[in-house]
């Protein structure tokens, strides 16, 4: 029989996709783990319990009935005041520090939110949709002053849609003014032509103003004619790509003074850039002048059907697609003009339809579009080789624990850490369809890059960050009714739709829970569940003095009890005959190194942080910081794996882990 000692210091490689977890060889085995569920892995390298959900607001049904959809929306206005904006069906919900502002009625349709995509620039926020015409949400003089109108545009760009080419000659009455007849030499235009616009090949640009017959148009000159005849072929008719027939843009960014658009609903592949400081006009028609501060229209050279979804501004601007991504290879330090502007396919992975994206340090962290184009299998994050290639390569940052990606519908990136926990990481969350949120903890230059999943007792719908606050809409089924709520990270709070307090207290009030049990946590002590009666008020079985937090259990994840999981990968030891892949294995004792730690399981035995000693009678035993060690584990499988747990409330830092395999 063999023995050895095993030394779990790091669990930076987060939770292990099951298809790798017999890959000993791998350097992520190492510092990889079988199951992190409800914990969170840290950048110093150990797992500490997942913050638990504050619980700040309950979003109203729709009108019409229903659990609405909901997007979570981020407006900085200062470096100290940062809003959280719910948009729904009925409302758009502004909230500051995790309390209600204001509402304004809203102008999409249910099944427009999820669709909707974002930019800030100032105290305007700038909301797309390509049924909707692009709005404009502007905060006024205070908290609770914001208005939601039209962002409206000039000099919209145009293109020919399906219309057949003229064979007719065109001749103008002059090549310069307004009111100026246009007469065909046969039938040509059709009363529905008033507003759209005639270009001649050899330069010009006219707006029909007036329909006369099928041969005689009234039009203002725009761009002055080269000539007052042009022959058929010679001359077309050109609608505006931003309109209520053709469809309004997608997704928008600020970029060094212009408002760049990408995606357009009936020019899917286009690009449009307004001109410098000038966010509204957007003028390309003068273009050939070469102005550099006038805008550009321009359309994706490619073999198949581009479909423009975001735009956003790094080291570069950079457009993604539901079949590649795109960006325009001039330095954020080189102003981008009509002459130098360009697109560059870099990649072609696709990302998945409607769904936003997030800015981490070098591109975009996206969601990738499954053959469908709807569902979303991976998780990508752009980063450029500018040594190389000087392109964007598209990492698949989800590939070790692809098991953890379900469908995603949701994410949002935390950089600096949790609020209120020193982690000092920055962290992507990632909502999944069926209601759990993946988690990744990134530190670049640590090589930290751990995946773990956190589930709640309902459906996470939605995921917000605004100036460090993570924010959730979870959709919990009260009294048999489906309820959306607002709530945030609180690494203090150790229950989900929580309420919290510091002082004296002999109650705590839950109305937002009423017939739901849950977990009363005062001063440091877990005093059992309760189940919240009609009116919302839990009385404490002992008064709080210092604190208290109170709200639902995080949900069963392993057996029947644990609703904290972590567990280590195969005890796969470099033997000398080899390694002992399905030979019989047994944890005699395990040490846990713990810091402010409240309690635990190892192996499923609960395992006592208490030190008891003269002065702690009647009072809540300190959080434990040292080596938790226990002998004596039984039992003889296959795997070699050493699991922590929790049941009930308690903080956990778990630092390292070390432990005795025998194999037999």
């Amino acid at each position: 029989m063999a023995r050895a000692r095993v030394a779990k210091t790091s669990f930076n490689n987060g939770e292990i996709d099951p298809k790798a977890d017999t890959r000993p060889d791998l350097d992520l085995y190492r510092t990889g783990a079988r199951k992190i569920r409800n914990a969170l892995p840290i950048p110093q390298g150990g797992v500490i319990r997942c913050p638990g959900l504050l619980y700040k607001a309950t979003i109203p049904d729709l009108a019409a009935g229903g659990i609405p959809n909901a997007v979570d929306v981020e407006f900085r206005f200062s470096t100290t005041q940062a809003y959280k904006i719910i948009i729904t069906a009925d409302h758009l919900r502004v909230y500051l520090n995790g309390v209600l502002q204001t509402t304004v009625v809203s102008v999409w349709t249910n099944a427009q939110i999820p669709f909707i995509k974002w930019t800030q620039n100032l105290d305007t926020l700038l909301l797309f949709h390509e049924d909707v015409p692009t709005k404009q949400f502007v905060r006024g003089g205070s908290h609770t002053v914001w208005t939601l109108s039209n962002w409206d545009f000039i000099n919209i760009p145009t293109y020919i849609f399906g219309k057949a080419i003229p064979t007719n000659i065109l001749t103008a009455s002059a090549t310069t003014g307004t009111g100026i007849t246009f007469t065909a030499g046969g039938a040509e235009f059709i009363a529905g032509d008033v507003g759209k616009y005639i270009r001649y090949s050899i330069g010009g640009l006219a707006k029909i103003t007036g329909f006369t017959s099928t041969t005689v148009v009234t039009a203002d000159i725009l761009t002055d004619l080269g000539n007052v005849k042009a022959e058929g072929e010679e001359w077309f008719i050109e609608e505006e790509i931003i309109s209520s027939g053709r469809g309004y843009a997608k997704s928008g960014a600020f970029h060094q003074g212009r408002l760049m658009l990408a995606g357009f609903k009936s020019r899917p592949d286009t690009q449009v850039s307004s001109r410098s400081q000038a966010p509204h006009d957007l003028n390309s028609r003068e273009a050939d002048d070469l102005s550099p501060d006038f805008g550009w229209q321009i359309t994706a050279q490619s073999s198949s059907v581009v479909n423009f979804q975001n735009i956003f501004v790094a080291n570069h601007v950079i457009i993604l697609a539901d079949d590649g991504e795109w960006y325009i290879p001039i330095s954020e330090t080189t102003p981008l003009t009509p002459t130098n502007v360009l697109l560059k396919e870099t990649s072609s992975r696709g990302s998945k339809i409607g769904a936003q994206a997030v800015i981490a340090d070098d591109g975009p962290i996206f969601i990738e579009k499954a053959i469908d184009g709807n569902t979303g299998i991976a998780i990508r994050e752009m980063v450029f080789v500018g040594d190389t290639r000087k392109a964007y390569k598209s990492d698949n940052i989800s590939l070790v624990a692809g098991h953890l990606i379900v469908d995603p519908v949701s994410i949002a990136i935390q950089k600096g850490g949790i609020q209120g926990a020193v982690t000092e990481s920055d962290y992507v969350y990632v909502v999944n369809s069926d209601g759990s949120c993946a988690i990744f903890t990134t530190l670049r230059e640590e090589a930290v890059k751990a995946w773990c999943l956190r589930t709640s007792a309902g459906l996470i719908k939605t995921v917000g960050v605004d100036q460090g606050r993570v924010g959730f809409l979870v959709e919990r089924t009260i009294g048999g009714t489906p309820t959306l709520m607002l709530e945030e990270f609180d690494p203090l709070v150790l229950m989900d739709s929580a309420v919290s307090g510091t002082g004296a207290a002999t109650q705590a009030t839950l109305a937002h829970l009423v017939g739901e049990e849950v977990a009363v946590y005062v001063d440091g002590t877990f005093q059992g569940l309760k189940t919240v009666p009609v009116g919302g008020v839990v009385v404490f079985d002992q008064p709080a003095v210092t604190s208290w937090h109170v709200g639902l259990q995080f949900p069963v994840v392993y057996n029947t009890e644990d609703r904290v999981w972590i567990e280590t990968l195969n005890a796969e030891l470099a033997l000398p005959e080899g390694l002992p892949i399905g030979k019989k294995k047994r944890i005699p004792s395990i040490t846990a190194v713990v810091e402010n730690t409240t309690g635990l399981y190892l192996q499923g035995r609960n395992i006592p942080t208490q030190k008891y000693g003269t002065g702690l009678l009647d009072q809540a035993p300190p959080a434990f910081t040292g080596n938790l060690q226990k002998r004596g584990f039984l039992g003889w499988d296959e795997f070699g794996r050493v699991s922590v747990t929790q049941r009930e409330p308690a903080f956990l830092t778990l630092k390292a882990l070390s432990y005795e395999v025998s194999v037999g």
